[in-house]
């Protein structure tokens, strides 16, 4: 441990006990006779600070600390937390000084985002007013110039410091740092030539050999005016160095020289220069007014105060020594606003890893750190390295430490604090596509837990088998991860995804848009559209085109629902769901509107059933939330739907709410697994991730590099110094998913497995230098890409036109009794007469928006014994089903209280069970999926609450739901009437095959021959 008086910077790699060594940090402050008081200790998250404040508090307690009550109370007022804390803190302290309102609140991302969207256009229009900026909308175009100003406003510190520099001056900063990326290019040809490349080939323009591109323009027009069926080229057509020089300079000269585009931005800086900054001052006063800053703002403004000589002053003074977690993660202007609280080094206490540094997209740059490095060794402050990881064995660490030397930059050997328990590999690879990964994931998942694979567990301090919460499946977007979700679902893995990703790009965000778009608006057909075929209503596409067919001129979407006219049933009903939400519109807020269409509609029933059943929820929940929080002060659907467009525009990134896996696989994106760890990693297309390319349509701001808004030449090309800030961009953001897949590699403490994309940037031979052994698949590919009947793949064409992901088994007794009725619904076409439907409690219409089977399953999985039903039952159904009628409650209480009563279900009430059991199995390759009421020891029992029970059909249904539980027995409780019906499940199965078969038969007359 280093002496307390100096400072002291660690690089600490994965699992080294960075945070340990910070809390030790600390009590030795506190030993030498400072006050927490004194002490600054900045994390990256809340999450973080507390966690560590916590630590100090429990070592305190069990150290030797002079006057240990007294630190102890200071403790708890001590300056621990994130960066925005203490700038907000300063803020407070000095509001004059920092020139904000003394009693500001403080915005979080999403708020800001919205009000920086409001402002900033509103700004904008105010300046325009003065024509001299027409020149430079003309070649922005409006959409460009708005986006770049809000590039601008959202790092105002650094976007300055840009502006103040000519593009010019910053191109030639970029050329000159490409030029000498391509010089020693061309030279590895002339020496593998052997010869100099001018007497080789006398045309080749001259200059080339300078430490400046003083002819780019003229190499590029020569590579690019060569014809190699031409004199005096014709003769080299078969010359291997003289088609790998015109191949380099073509493809990489072209941005070294100035293009059209360049000449028009110089044009037009100045007046980008003096409207960014005026833009700037109306924002800051409208912040002002409206006593609102956001993070950025935070730093603007505290960096305000502290230029100020008395409050640097009263801070030095005030605080002695700092300490900083995940120096990587920091940004320029944050460590501007630290060296102005502590400029000596020596009171600094920093740990950080390089290599973990993942966060470009908030403005994190991996260069403040080894810049901070190199001025602290300079300065004589200690620096250590901590090289004993305790989260993986010495396996990993061998292969960390041999395959990572050679893929990061000064990547430094860890060792392990355990030896490997048996013998090797310890890291696998398999390559092949997504599909072909999730079979991978599901074969060695499946393997690894047959064999009692053994984990160390830390909490215990010695091994167990494996189980499924063991496993994480991590990938780069959450796109993969669903799509492997589902596919290890239908392989029988049970798997989560946990969390990361954006909500706003969620099937649930999407679908409650639109709804509160059509609510806002009823004329706008899109939104109407979208919400007819959501899953809340689920209208085929022939539905759609009928209505569509049926408008007159000029009307709308909506008014020919509200017309009436040979409208389906299931129009119909959209249609009386919808008006009923107009009708409240005016007097309830929007998430309560969304909260009635799930009800009327059993949304959230639906998605429970559909694959990620728990996610699909989660994120409707967390999409209930957002809307929460945009309402507050205005409920108008429309506005709030406004708030999400704007949020959309703006491209803001909402968190999805995390998911517990519980017993299952833990799916999870790699920003979402930093700091987390499992004994059995998967790491998805490993090597094959790439970031967004920038677009010449889009500013490009990059702190410390460039600043590019998107001005294109009269032939729509971009600027040379678009393409020169394009190329290094690309290239720190290949970086940084080199140090992606460090943090996901990582992650795993017993086992790693590499699963590469057929085409990726991973050398396989790399791989197996550093240890890691090939895999494949063994066998038949499994699950649902082995579909080799031919009725099981005509009635897989035959479902495309379904709305849910697999066929309900609730449908199979309307299909046993009505085969031609389930083949018109499955492909959209109108119904003939009326056929004796199966009601289902999710489907039963009622006027409150809640069908009696549905309140009646509601009490049923609630409540286990009368007296519960009686004394709570009204209260529950008045809470979660506020829609319903009283006629419907007084009816569902009293079908409810007939299961308890009747002594038909006696044997049945007592009994320990499961309610609401997911059930999926697939018959003749078609995935059937339901959920079963209530499950026992050797039975399963249905509810039902049908005027009249079709018992035979529905024994159906529920002994399908027995057969895939493996249970041989199958019941039908008929509330109304007080019996049971029984039949063993394994007929069930046959029968159901029999429905299927017919269905088969019907699909295929319908496809017709050939």
């Amino acid at each position: 441990m280093a002496e307390a008086h100096k400072g002291l910077f660690l690089v600490a790699g994965a699992g080294t006990g960075k945070t340990y060594r910070l809390v030790q940090r600390y009590v030795e402050f506190l030993r030498e006779g400072l006050s927490p008081l004194e002490v600054v200790a900045v994390t990256f998250t809340e999450k973080a600070a507390l966690e560590l404040r916590n630590r100090v508090r429990r070592e305190v307690r069990e150290a030797e600390v002079p006057q240990k009550e007294r630190v102890l109370a200071e403790l708890e007022a001590a300056p621990i937390g994130t960066l925005h804390a203490l700038a907000a803190r300063i803020c407070r302290e000095f509001p004059e000084e920092a020139g904000v309102p003394a009693d500001f609140q403080v915005l979080d991302d999403l708020e800001a985002a919205l009000l920086l969207e409001a402002w900033l256009e509103e700004a904008l229009l105010e300046e325009l007013r003065d024509p001299g900026y027409a020149p430079l909308v003309e070649a922005l175009g409006y959409e460009g110039l708005l986006d770049t100003l809000k590039a601008v406003a959202g790092d105002p510190l650094a976007a300055r410091e840009l502006l103040l520099k000519e593009p010019k001056e910053v191109a030639e900063a970029l050329r000159l740092e490409a030029w000498r990326g391509l010089k020693p290019r061309i030279e590895d040809l002339e020496r593998a030539l052997g010869e100099r490349l001018e007497k080789r080939y006398p045309t080749l323009p001259e200059g080339w050999r300078g430490e400046t591109p003083s002819a780019p323009e003229a190499l590029w027009a020569w590579a690019k005016g060569v014809n190699l069926n031409q004199n005096p080229w014709r003769n080299l057509r078969g010359d291997a160095t003289f088609k790998a020089l015109l191949e380099l300079l073509r493809k990489e000269s072209e941005w070294l020289a100035p293009r059209p585009a360049d000449g028009r931005m110089e044009a037009v800086w100045p007046l980008l220069q003096r409207l960014a900054e005026e833009v700037l001052k109306r924002l800051e006063a409208r912040r002002f007014r409206a006593r609102r800053l956001g993070y950025a703002d935070l730093e603007v403004h505290a960096l305000r105060a502290l230029e100020r000589e008395e409050v640097g002053e009263y801070y030095r003074d005030r605080f002695r020594r700092l300490l900083l977690d995940e120096l990587q993660d920091t940004n320029p202007v944050q460590v501007q606003l630290l060296r102005a609280l502590f400029p000596d080094l020596q009171a600094w206490t920093a740990v950080g890893d390089p290599h973990q540094s993942i966060y470009g997209f908030r403005r994190a740059d991996p260069r403040v750190m080894a810049a901070l490095l190199e001025e602290a060794r300079g300065a004589g402050v200690d620096q250590e390295a901590l090289r004993e990881s305790r989260r993986y064995h010495q396996g990993l660490a061998d292969f960390h430490n041999r395959f990572f030397k050679g893929l990061l930059p000064g990547f430094s050997s860890v060792e392990a604090s355990r030896p490997p328990r048996g013998e090797g590999p310890w890291v696998f690879r398999f390559q092949g596509d997504l599909e072909a990964q999730a079979r991978f994931i599901a074969q060695e998942v499946g393997r690894l837990l047959s064999e009692g694979f053994p984990v160390y567990d830390l909490g215990e301090g010695t091994y167990r088998p494996l189980r499924h919460r063991d496993v994480a499946v991590l990938g780069r977007t959450w796109r993969e991860l669903a799509e492997v979700g589902e596919a290890l679902r239908r392989l029988g893995v049970p798997a989560v995804e946990a969390g990361g990703g954006d909500l706003l790009e969620s099937r649930e965000f999407q679908d409650a848009y639109l709804a509160l778009r059509f609510l806002g608006d009823p004329g706008d057909e899109e939104a109407l559209l979208g919400l007819l075929r959501s899953p809340f209503f689920a209208l085929t596409d022939g539905e759609i085109r009928r209505l569509a067919g049926a408008r007159g001129d000029g009307e709308t979407l909506w008014q020919v629902l509200e017309r009436g006219a040979g409208l389906s049933p299931e129009a119909q009903w959209a249609r009386e769901v919808l008006r009923d939400l107009l009708r409240r519109k005016a007097l309830e807020a929007p998430s309560r509107l969304l909260q009635r269409l799930d009800g009327a509609t059993g949304y959230t029933g639906v998605a429970s059933r559909l694959p990620q059943g728990q996610r699909r929820v989660k994120d409707w929940e967390g999409t209930l939330d957002l809307v929460r929080r945009l309402e507050a002060g205005n409920e108008d659907p429309f506005l709030v739907a406004r708030r999400l467009r704007l949020l959309l525009r703006h491209e803001t990134q909402v968190p999805r709410p995390p998911l517990e896996a519980g017993e299952a696989l833990t799916l999870l994106t790699v920003h979402g697994a930093k700091g987390l760890e499992w004994p059995v990693v998967f790491v998805l297309n490993a090597g094959g991730w790439k970031g967004q390319s920038p677009r010449k349509d889009r500013p490009l701001f990059r702190p410390g590099l460039a600043l590019v808004p998107p001005v294109l030449d009269e032939e729509g090309e971009a600027s040379a110094l678009f393409h020169l800030a394009k190329r290094r961009v690309q290239e720190e953001e290949r970086r940084e998913e080199d140090r992606l897949l460090y943090v996901a590699a990582t992650r795993a403490s017993e086992r790693l497995y590499l699963l590469l994309p057929p085409q990726g940037s991973l050398d396989p031979q790399a791989l197996k230098d550093g240890g890691a052994a090939e895999r494949g698949l063994e066998g038949e590919p499994l699950g649902p890409w082995t579909r080799e009947e031919p009725e099981a793949r005509l009635l897989l064409e035959g479902l495309k036109g379904l709305p849910l992901e697999a066929l309900p088994i609730s449908l199979l007794p309307l299909a046993a009794k009505d085969p031609e009725a389930v083949r018109r619904r499955l492909l959209g076409e109108p119904e003939e007469g009326e056929a004796w439907v199966p009601e289902d409690p999710e489907e039963e219409e009622a006027p409150g928006g809640a069908g009696v089977g549905q309140l009646v399953h509601a009490l049923l999985e609630r409540f286990d014994a009368l007296e519960a039903l009686e004394r709570e039952g009204r209260d529950f159904l008045e809470k979660t089903f506020p829609g319903a009628e009283g006629e419907e409650v007084e009816e569902a209480l009293g079908l409810a209280r007939a299961f308890f009563t009747a002594q038909a279900f006696a044997p049945y009430r007592g009994a320990p069970v499961a309610k609401e059991v997911p059930v999926a199995l697939e018959l003749l390759g078609v995935r059937l999926e339901g959920r079963a009421d209530r499950v026992g020891e050797d039975w399963v029992l249905d509810y039902k609450t049908d005027r009249r029970v079709d018992a035979e059909a529905y024994l159906l249904q529920v002994g399908l739901y027995a057969y895939a539980l493996g249970k041989p027995r199958a019941l039908v409780a008929d509330l109304r009437e007080g019996t049971l019906h029984e039949e063993a499940s394994p007929r069930a199965k046959e029968r159901a095959e029999e429905v299927l078969r017919r269905l088969v038969g019907l699909l295929g007359a319908e496809a017709g021959p050939g």
